[in-house]
């Protein structure tokens, strides 16, 4: 995985996208909505190995200050007008991401002029997955659409499962 996530990080440094779109249900969720976070940068530091039998690997990984773009956020709620997708400002000038955020946007090479949304997945995920999929299929097309009609490069970072519900004693 190492090996895999460095060669995605050189292919995205060659790229040089102007925006990262990260798609991430791990971190910031609301009970129902599907969110962009509007504030207009984020960042933080996790502790990484909490879920580990043995206490004594965690270590801590910080993600310094990125930009986000509070006015395409805008833009995106605005266009796909759907009644379960909200924009969250949280009180703070820099939000405070957590793992599931940080993580994958440590693979992204860093980029001071680079913008970024952040998109959330809401935790009734967890109860109806399965109800959710007409929605899923429907805003990620006009996500996509969205960001297609971009005049700038757009580089496309998904956070898969990077929890612990794959560990050897289940689920």
């Amino acid at each position: 995985i190492a090996m895999a996530a460095r060669e995605a990080g050189r292919w995205l440094s060659e790229k040089q996208p102007d925006l990262t779109f990260l798609s991430s249900p791990h971190g910031v969720a609301l009970t129902n909505d599907f969110a962009v976070i509007l504030n207009e940068q984020a960042g933080g530091s996790v502790e990484i190995g909490n879920d580990l039998v043995n206490q004594t690997e965690k270590y801590t990984v910080e993600l310094s200050d990125i930009v986000l773009d509070s006015d395409l956020a805008e833009m995106l709620i605005g266009r796909l007008q759907h009644p379960n997708v909200t924009g969250v400002h949280f009180p703070n000038d820099s939000q405070v991401l957590g793992w599931g955020e940080i993580i994958p946007l440590l693979l992204v090479p860093r980029n001071s002029r680079r913008r970024h949304l952040i998109w959330t997945h809401p935790l009734r995920r967890y109860n109806d997955a399965k109800s959710m999929i007409p929605d899923l299929l429907h805003l990620g097309a006009h996500i996509r659409t969205f960001l297609d009609d971009l005049s700038m490069k757009v580089a496309v970072v998904i956070s898969g499962d990077l929890s612990h519900t794959h560990r050897a004693d289940g689920p």
